[in-house]
């Protein structure tokens, strides 16, 4: 498969990239599939921020820790798939970390999983609490000859998840494409009527195929927004963003970032890499 490879260095880090196109039977189904091996001179932490698709990471290196509110690390030997997190995941590794990244779109998650998605809304769950025992999926993608077998190999197994798996309700997926494609600016009134489900049935089912409630997955979509809007400076201030992506105000936005990335809308800026606006530093 296409596979296009990338290497870097920068302050004690070592990283190698492999991104793969998605064939065509998964192209609805995943937005981006990935392989890294990073490697450190010391410990790393890091604040990964929420967004509004699940990750499923397969690990062929160390187990990765992931700090629940209290602090308290977890680790999933093989792997583990991250649901619509209500906050930013701090996640640490010792030196190294390697393995595939497969980001995957809100319809296609409980075909892959196989699973109600409710079971996903607190956070992490181990491959292995999903799928039996993961470690011989990770080691047959660590055995795999390079990035392009790799990629290939857990395309494969998606597929079969897939074809195993439920098939997405449509009124659900509807749902979920209209809220994306307005960026989260839809009214959820409006789509709830629109599939012609009852407020708690709609609930209900959104929840059992996304993990959590429409409201709450229009908010991790515009925080997405946000996100890119930053990084890719398309506002030319914090107001313009505000008004861009649906907030009421420049508070509003403030309050966005602080309840979803933990941080200050300068905070986010800086680890993001775009403009601060002076004006408004949260």
């Amino acid at each position: 498969m296409e596979t296009i490879v990338e290497y870097g260095t920068a302050d004690g880090l070592r990283w190698q990239a492999a991104t793969g196109r998605p064939v065509a039977a998964l192209r609805s189904a995943i937005t981006r599939i990935q392989g890294y091996d990073e490697r450190t001179d010391a410990p790393l932490v890091r604040s990964e921020l929420p967004g509004a698709q699940v990750v499923l990471l397969i690990e062929t290196g160390p187990p990765l820790t992931l700090r629940d509110a209290d602090g308290v690390g977890h680790q999933h030997v093989g792997g583990f798939v991250a649901g619509l997190g209500p906050s930013a995941t701090r996640t640490e590794h010792a030196g190294w970390q390697q393995g595939i990244q497969v980001n995957l779109t809100a319809t296609s998650v409980r075909s892959v999983l196989g699973v109600p998605l409710t079971e996903l809304s607190a956070g992490a769950v181990g491959l292995s609490d999903l799928f039996g025992s993961s470690e011989r999926l990770a080691s047959r993608v660590a055995d795999a000859d390079d990035w392009a077998s790799r990629l290939a190999l857990v395309q494969a197994w998606l597929i079969d998840r897939i074809a195993q798996g439920p098939a997405p309700d449509r009124r659900i997926a509807w749902a979920i494409d209209t809220i994306a494609r307005s960026g989260g600016s839809v009214e959820i009134a409006r789509v709830q009527r629109q599939v012609e489900l009852s407020r708690p049935h709609f609930i209900r089912m959104f929840r059992e195929h996304v993990g959590v409630t429409p409201k709450r997955y229009a908010r991790l979509v515009r925080f997405e927004r946000i996100v890119d809007a930053i990084r890719n400076r398309r506002s030319a201030s914090w107001a313009a963003l505000a008004s861009d992506v649906g907030c009421y105000d420049q508070p509003h936005l403030a309050r966005e970032i602080r309840a979803l990335a933990g941080m200050t809308c300068t905070e986010l800026a800086h680890v993001l890499g775009g403009p601060v606006a002076t004006a408004f530093a949260g």
